[in-house]
């Protein structure tokens, strides 16, 4: 902790979301060439239509190695957060009836949350899933010649549909990061690792109880090992 700052994402987390996000946009940018005429403007820079199609290609490996990376620097914490995420009950589903309320301007009654929330939750899953949708479409696409035509409009089709749907959690994700009076506090987690004890403690209560008990027994032993010593 610091000062009345308290501390929600370490390094690897922190190097997951940044490299994930930037490789995901540039796939976002170059891939939408193929669909959007009017974002013609922008492919000299990428070197034209043949440069865009390498920056995607290029990106696609980052997108591909960057949870791998961060996996392997600190599985533990990947993994303890994917088992959070994909972990539910039914009256998580009433988190999004008071999410619709607060996204508008109301007034929101949750039930008590975690580190993560259901909306957190629900972004994981899905960026999770279309990970690998995106691999395994993406795959066929790049060697489309050595598949079948049948196969590769299944890829084709598994590719869009995991962008329309990452895509639209992307946009709602960065809206309320940037621009929502309520929950753009969270952004200085992803910043700097910290956010602010206030904000932990109105929408992460459990999360933040578990911290303060945590913070409350290293002092307990700390003390306890300091009476030992004079002993």
């Amino acid at each position: 902790m610091v000062s009345n700052k308290i501390f929600r994402f370490n390094k690897t987390m922190r190097f997951f979301h940044w490299s994930y996000i930037t490789f995901y946009f540039l796939l976002a940018i170059t891939g939408a060439f193929l669909y959007f005429d009017f974002l013609d403007w922008l492919r000299p820079l990428f070197g034209g239509a043949q440069g865009a199609r390498i920056v995607h290609r290029v990106a696609a490996v980052g997108l591909i190695v960057s949870p791998i990376i961060s996996f392997l620097l600190n599985p533990k914490e990947i993994w303890e957060t994917l088992k959070y995420a994909y972990s539910w009950k039914a009256s998580d589903l009433k988190f999004f009836g008071e999410f619709i309320k607060e996204f508008f301007g109301g007034h929101a009654h949750y039930e008590p949350q975690g580190k993560y929330n259901q909306g957190e939750k629900l972004n994981i899953v899905l960026q999770s899933l279309g990970w690998f949708l995106f691999i395994l479409s993406g795959i066929v696409l790049w060697r489309f010649e050595s598949f079948s035509p049948e196969l590769g409009m299944i890829a084709l089709i598994g590719h869009d549909i995991a962008f329309i749907f990452t895509l639209a959690y992307v946009i709602g994700h960065i809206y309320l990061s940037l621009f929502h009076p309520v929950t753009k506090p969270a952004l200085e987690g992803m910043l700097t690792g910290y956010v602010d004890e206030e904000y932990a403690q109105n929408h992460h209560p459990l999360w933040y109880t578990e911290i303060k008990s945590d913070k409350g027994k290293a002092k307990s032993k700390t003390k306890s090992k300091a009476v030992t010593v004079e002993k």
